[in-house]
């Protein structure tokens, strides 16, 4: 089964240079230059991840890696935009991302029957009433854990 090439596959060349760049700038100590390489480096690794069927799924934490990086190197360009300040965004960004976490999580487990919830509580609760036991019956023959 053939698919559609995509020119974002690319970016793994891209992604193996920066990434020499950066191993050669971390050893020879030019760490003030090493910034742009890094930004680079991540956000080439995300756009091969999206272009990669089975990688697709991790662009978005790589997405945030070079986001990250971004901003701990250039924090004035996240600071204003415009004269408007954008840290007034970041409680609301956060909380919706966390929601957004939140109710796909939830989405992805409500399908599993009462049944598999059953045994989930029944596993818990047996694991739970096996470490009580052990731990009574080694109370019980005065088993000295000091060393």
């Amino acid at each position: 089964m053939k698919t559609e090439s995509s020119f974002l596959r690319y970016f793994k060349y891209v992604f193996v240079i920066c990434l020499a760049v950066v191993v050669i700038m971390l050893a020879t100590g030019r760490r003030a230059a090493l910034d742009p390489a890094l930004i680079a480096m991540f956000a080439s690794l995300a756009l091969y991840f999206m272009s990669h069927p089975v990688l697709k799924s991790f662009a978005f934490t790589v997405w945030v890696f070079a986001f990250g990086a971004a901003s701990m190197v250039y924090s004035g360009a996240f600071m204003t935009r415009f004269g408007f300040d954008l840290g007034i965004l970041i409680v609301p960004i956060v909380a919706g991302l966390i929601a957004n976490r939140i109710l796909y999580s939830r989405h992805k487990t409500l399908p599993a029957s009462a049944a598999v919830q059953d045994r989930r509580r029944l596993l818990m609760h047996f694991d739970w009433k096996f470490s009580l036991d052990d731990w009574q019956e080694a109370k019980k023959a005065k088993f000295d854990d000091s060393g």
